[in-house]
Parts: C-alpha cells; structure tokens; sequence
C-alpha cells in the first residue's frame, strides 16, 4: 500500500512538474547573434525577429531572411514554428507573428533591402506611411506576399 502512495505522490509530481515548465523566452543580441539565413551579424535589432526550431531560438536580420528559411523548411515537410516573433520598430521589443503589423515601404531604408517594418501598433505603422504604393498587412499575408510559391506551373 505504501508503495501505490509512493507512485501515486511521484506521478502527480511529475505532472505538476511538466506543466508548470516555463516558456521559452527569444532573446536577440546585437552585435553577436548572427542572421540564421545570411549569416550577418545582427546589427538592427529594431527589425530583427526569429523563430523556435528544436527548442532553439533561430534569429534573423531582416523578415526576408525568415520568410526565405520559413518557406525552405515548409517545402522540404519540416514543420515550421507556430512561435515566431518579430521586433515593433517603436519599442525594440520581440512580439509574436499574430500580433504583428508589416508595413511595407520604399520610405524608410530597412535591413537587406527587405522595405519591411514591423510594428504591434496598425497606429504607428500607418504613421510611417508616405507612399501611396506603400500598405500594411498581417503575418498570414505577409507569408503569401514576401514568400516563394509552392510550385511554378508553366503553361
């Protein structure tokens, strides 16, 4: 009987334990992390993002560096991360990819010559805005617009 309660108390244990682990934070540093794509040294943090592959944080310069190896992985059946996380332009800090704003703009001079910022703020991106050409959209559309395509039919 006493053995049953042993397995019975260490088995909750673990339970407790495993859920309460902690989530994992993506962390970005200047100067010495390098594009996981391009292999720059990360410079800008203000545009910079990244995703979780493995339980390791994989940081990029610029949304075209991640969007490049977003698409690479998704073709080749890697599943991709659901935690991706860009930089908001405004205040430096990393937020995920479904809270995110793209501003896509030839006015301000962006990482690779990507033309996109990222924002939290819809507010602050249109206040960016200069071009009439220039437009904001959300990270499932971003994903179509700065992709690559599935497959190229020539007909």
């Amino acid at each position: 009987m006493k053995f049953g309660k042993i397995i019975l108390i260490s088995t909750i244990l673990s339970i407790i334990l495993v859920s309460c682990k902690s989530e994992q934070r993506p962390e970005i540093q200047v100067g010495a992390d390098e594009c996981y794509n391009c292999k720059m040294i990360i410079t800008q943090i203000d545009q910079s993002c990244g995703f979780f592959r493995n339980d390791k944080f994989m940081a990029y310069c610029s949304p075209s560096c991640l969007i490049a190896d977003y698409d690479y992985f998704r073709k080749g059946s890697i599943v991709p991360s659901s935690h991706i996380y860009f930089t908001d332009y405004g205040s430096k800090k990393l937020f995920q990819s479904d809270s995110i704003h793209f501003l896509f703009t030839k006015s301000v001079p962006t990482v690779m010559n990507s033309g996109v910022l990222t924002f939290r703020s819809e507010k602050d991106a249109r206040s960016l805005i200069k071009q009439p050409d220039e437009f904001i959209t959300r990270w499932e559309k971003f994903r179509i617009i700065a992709g690559q395509p599935d497959r190229v039919v020539d007909i």
